[in-house]
């Protein structure tokens, strides 16, 4: 499992990069959370959870 963060002024904005990345890549997401970090010039960060492929029995 690995993990892409998504740096942003806007969740909003966090959303739609996490969506075009995603898209580009072939990779199985397994969870997200979210983070808020105070007088950053990128308050909002998404954090999602991949794979690269399903695990074995998973359709």
């Amino acid at each position: 499992m690995a993990r892409k963060l998504f740096p942003a002024k806007t969740a909003a904005d966090a959303l739609r990069k996490a969506s075009e990345w995603v898209a580009e890549y072939n990779v199985f997401l397994v969870d997200v959370s979210w983070d808020f970090a105070h007088d950053e010039e990128e308050p909002y960060t998404l954090s999602a959870y991949f794979t690269f492929e399903r695990a074995p029995g998973e359709a």
